[in-house]
């Protein structure tokens, strides 16, 4: 071989190799793209039948309205360019889309809201507490179809052509879930599984009467039996539907959710929360917490990739986005659906009643009473001719604006038709009544007519309740109560007074005609408006401390003065907010205390904090803190070994720990999972309250009657009966006779989630939320305290199995890869291994040509 042919195959070779670089490169990059499957999830939230509502809002936060946001015909537009642009788009909601709702969805049943939400194209959804408020019957007629029994909403109502899901939405007999617990959707040859849940506070935030046959189960024990049953079927691209209260905090999200995300499996990808109209976009525990608003305002778009071979959500991101009126044209369809309603309801809606003089706002009393909540006071009042009259503040819906009055005014701001109840009490029972309303983080709730109070910031109880004119109430004398009729029969503390109190109940009419009556009764005209404000029916009163004892130990701050100033300095020993409010323990070497009134510490932090003493149903506490400074890290101190007996003043607000205890009278005490045991040992028992908040539900508990366990926990009293309170699931552990196991060695709070879990569960505190945090009181209260049954024959399309299908006729198959790159590649690869082909055929014709010149 001469010296030209080794040059030439020199080349070949050389070229060969840069072609294999090329293949190895380009081949895997091909490879990567066609093995991701991109979807695309669109999702709502809390829209409450707002169907034809629009906002104007300042979305930038610098006091300046940034433009007009909302409105179905407008967010319809959004979301169908937004769907119809993609070939693997999934819509979904998680839950609240209907209850309390807008005139022109109210009075039709909210027929109207599904009939756009099938317009648009919804796929699947959970329910909120809102969807039972008429109860579970009609929430199922809502799902499966039929006209309403009293010829209410529309003629040949079909039901939701939707997926509606609840994993935790159960019948108190069979224990069968209502609605399916989850729904599986295929998009080209992946699977994700969508799995429903409803916050357990629904069952203190609706009727009674409407929901006896039915149960909120635990979320999270709830949540993963679902993915246990996805995952047995191969899917894990799971994604929770969730109408459970999160916050943003930086870029992470704190409250239920966000506890919810911490406890459920790992296999869960995304969470869509929801039930406290906030904008949250934030990773917990690697899942992906998003909610969008509130009403219509705003949207949340969700993209993912999902890996072929592993069948799991390898990346998402999310955004949540304005309906801006401004940017997009109304949908026809939808705009066609809201003017045919609204032309139906005109005559009612703009039937004129009077007129007022003055903007009324408001809702809850937290600062003391408001013109609104007192003209509806009065109204109850005046419509049964009692002598007190109370409104809750979650019923209040819509601000009244100066100006006519309308029909339709009123019904937006008291949508709910609750009926109202007068009943006999005694006046000594007005305390236990408005003391049970008063929140320790936002204070009073009911706006009230017929008597005046003053309450103690500091202790959150009730100082004085007397007559509008100042006299006396007298404490044993027999007296009439108006309230309406979800107050009246509500099992949450915040209202179970009323009901235990209140003797010889009589009913009367619909709270929004006695509302109606009540202004048409005025008289009033331009010229002669209704002019009413606050009026002093609702004091704070904020007493300054008379002791100031400045820098004390936690056991001098324990027996110091009521309404004494003291600075105290310890660690952290529980997560705030894990028996409600925003307050949590801390310890030091003296002694333990609570103390309320913060969530911007976590467990294990020392702290300096300069507060008030005070006592909350029995127990000591601190509050109203005026300095509060993080002065580093500090390990726990280990839980003091206790007999059930020693559990007492000495050691309250400390960790102590009882051990080889026997379980009895387990049972659970609310419909949130909170439950009771006594713990016994020699002979000596005590009382252990396990609060669902601490991420210990009854559902999920081990242990039963007859177990032995070691129990590690907050000591405590609750009126005047001590008991042992648990921290966190790991606090109570099997006990073993050999003594094997020291429940100090897992150091018992060393992994106690950081995030403050928002209250809004929690019927005894905070059932309600501020005007600020946008949460809603269900029925009337959807407030933070503040579905369905399987075999949705319109579901049958969306539920593979027997609960579950595809989503094909939805979703298109995408036949080819999307991306330009890999094609490009495999272009130039293939021009390169023909080029390759011709070098060598022209090698091989060379060296023949060379053989036959040497014969």
């Amino acid at each position: 071989m001469n010296h030209s042919t080794k040059r030439f195959i020199g080349m070949l070779l050389f070229f060969l190799l840069i072609v294999s670089q090329f293949s190895s490169v380009f081949g895997r990059e091909v490879s990567a793209a066609e093995d991701l499957v991109d979807v695309q999830l669109l999702s709502m939230n809390d829209l409450h039948g707002k169907i034809d509502q629009s906002y104007e809002l300042d979305i930038t936060g610098d006091g300046d309205v940034d433009g007009v946001y909302g409105r179905m015909d407008y967010v319809a537009s959004y979301l169908k360019e937004r769907d119809q642009a993609h070939p693997n788009s999934i819509i979904v909601h998680a839950g609240d889309m209907i209850g309390g709702s807008a005139p022109v969805s109210g009075l039709f049943q909210d027929e109207p809201t599904v009939e756009i939400m099938e317009e648009i194209g919804f796929d699947y959804g959970t329910v909120g507490n809102h969807e039972f408020d008429e109860g579970t019957t009609e929430l199922l007629r809502m799902v499966n179809g039929g006209e309403h029994p009293d010829g209410l909403g529309t003629a040949g109502y079909d039901g939701m052509n939707f997926a509606n899901l609840c994993a935790n939405c159960v019948y108190k007999d069979s224990g069968e879930t209502i609605l399916p617990p989850y729904a599986i959707a295929e998009v080209e040859d992946v699977k994700i599984g969508f799995v429903g849940v409803n916050t357990q506070a629904s069952a203190g935030m609706v009727m009674p009467a409407g929901i006896e046959d039915i149960e909120f189960t635990n979320e999270a024990a709830a949540v993963n039996q679902a993915v246990e049953e996805l995952q047995a079927k191969g899917i894990e691209a799971i994604v929770v539907l969730a109408h459970i209260p999160a916050e943003q905090s930086g870029e992470t999200a704190v409250g239920e959710s966000a506890e919810l995300a911490k406890q459920v499996d790992d296999a869960v990808d995304i969470i869509f929360a929801a039930h406290n109209h906030q904008v949250v976009n934030g990773v917990v525990d690697n899942k992906l917490i998003v909610q969008a608003s509130e009403y219509g305002k705003a949207f949340a778009d969700i993209d993912i990739q999902i890996d072929r071979s592993t069948q799991d959500i390898i990346k998402k991101q999310a955004e949540v986005v304005f309906v801006d009126q401004n940017k997009k044209e109304p949908d026809p369809a939808v705009r066609d659906i809201l003017t045919k309603y609204q032309d139906l309801i005109e005559p009612k809606m703009n039937q004129k009643l009077g007129y007022n003089g003055q903007d009324l706002t408001g809702d809850y009393t937290n600062n003391g009473d408001h013109g609104l909540g007192n003209l509806i006071a009065d109204g109850m009042l005046w419509q049964m001719d009692a002598d007190f009259a109370m409104m809750n503040g979650g019923g209040i819906r819509d601000d009244l604006l100066q100006g006519e009055i309308t029909w339709g005014d009123l019904y937006n701001i008291m949508p709910f038709g609750n009926t109202l109840m007068k009943m006999e009490i005694k006046g000594e029972d007005l305390y236990p009544i408005l003391n049970a309303q008063l929140s320790p983080i936002y204070g009073p709730d009911y706006s009230i007519a017929g008597l005046h109070y003053t309450w103690d910031i500091a202790t959150n109880k009730v100082i004085d309740i007397t007559f509008p004119d100042g006299t006396a109430i007298d404490p044993n004398g027999s007296y009439t109560l108006v309230v309406n009729n979800y107050m009246g029969t509500s099992l949450s503390a915040k209202h179970r007074p009323i009901s235990e109190k209140g003797q010889n109940v009589e009913m009367g009419p619909v709270d929004l005609d006695a509302f109606v009556n009540y202004v048409k009764s005025l008289g009033s005209t331009e010229e002669n408006p209704i002019q009413i404000g606050s009026e002093g029916r609702i004091v704070g009163i904020e007493n300054t401390p008379e002791n100031i004892l400045g820098e004390v130990s936690i056991n001098e701050a324990r027996n110091a003065e009521t309404g004494s100033e003291v600075t105290i300095e310890g660690v952290v020993t529980t997560t705030p907010g894990a028996w409600g409010g925003n307050g949590f323990y801390i310890q030091d070497e003296t002694a333990g205390i609570y103390v309320f009134g913060s969530d911007e510490v976590t467990v294990g932090d020392q702290v300096k904090l300069t507060a008030v003493t005070g006592e909350y149903n029995g127990e000591r506490q601190l509050t109203d803190i005026s300095l509060l400074e993080k002065t580093g890290q500090s390990p726990l101190p280990d839980a003091v070994e206790v007999n059930p007996s020693e559990i007492s003043e000495q050691n309250q607000g400390q960790l102590v720990v009882i051990k080889g205890a026997t379980i009895s009278e387990l049972e659970k005490v609310n419909d949130y999972g909170t439950f009771e045991f006594m713990a016994t040992t020699n002979g000596q028992a005590v009382l252990v309250r396990v609060d669902n908040r601490t991420g210990l539900a009854y559902d999920a508990f081990p242990f039963e009657n007859g177990d032995k366990v070691n129990i590690i926990g907050v000591s405590s009293v609750y009126n005047g009966t001590f008991q042992l309170k648990p921290t966190k699931v790991a606090d109570i552990s099997e006990f073993t006779e050999q003594g094997e196991d020291d429940p100090n060695e897992d150091s018992p709070n060393e992994d106690q989630p950081e995030e403050d879990p928002t209250t809004e569960d929690n019927p005894n505190n905070e059932e309600k939320p501020t005007e600020n945090n946008g949460v809603e009181d269900p029925n009337n209260e959807e407030t933070p305290n503040d579905q369905d049954k399987g075999g949705n024959s319109s579901n049958k399309d969306k539920i593979e199995n027997e609960r579950n299908n595809s989503n094909n006729d939805k979703i298109a198959e995408n036949e080819q890869s999307k991306n330009p790159l890999p094609n490009t590649a495999t272009s130039i690869f293939d021009l390169m291994l023909a080029g390759a082909g011709l070098v060598l055929a022209s090698l091989i014709l060379f060296m023949i040509g060379r053989k036959k010149q040497r014969v």
